[in-house]
């Protein structure tokens, strides 16, 4: 939570942290490794969970990338804070004019990628005011990640 000096609230998030095994590569959810007095803040932002992207078409030619060295974190995967990065990027100049009127983003982190994996970054709108994005390895039908803009055009 954010508040300028008069308390009044400018940004509220949440996140639900998970932790990726070690041997196995795959994700293990942190609250059933650690207890909540390990650092877990208790207070909930949010009645609901994020409704997820839903799979979808596009005709869209994808963004491509390879994540080099400099987007990897200790873990040897890309760091999560680098996925709002390449959506950027990967977004047109009409659409980035909205990032002013930006009001949430939500993003989800399914399966890791690595330096030196090729990805591609579909988009789609299901209306005037939502953007959607997946990031999918090459040779893989499901998203590494999945990103999600919504916008106040009002």
């Amino acid at each position: 939570k954010v508040e300028n000096e008069t308390g009044e609230t400018l940004i509220l998030g949440s996140s639900e942290w998970v932790v990726i095994h070690s041997e196995k590569r795959r994700l293990v959810s942190a609250p059933d490794l650690y207890s909540i007095t390990d650092g877990f803040h208790p207070e909930i932002n949010f009645d609901t969970r994020l409704e997820k992207v839903e799979d979808f078409e596009t005709d869209n030619t994808p963004y491509v990338l390879t994540p080099g060295f400099s987007q990897i974190d200790v873990n040897s995967h890309v760091n999560n804070t680098k996925y709002a990065d390449y959506i950027y990027d990967a977004m047109t100049l009409e659409e980035r004019k909205k990032l002013s009127y930006l009001c949430a983003m939500d993003i989800w982190f399914n399966y890791e990628l690595r330096e030196g994996d090729v990805f591609s970054i579909y988009k789609f709108s299901p209306d005037a005011t939502t953007l959607c994005f997946s990031g999918i390895k090459d040779g893989e039908s499901r998203s590494s990640f999945d990103l999600r803009l919504k916008f106040d055009l009002e």
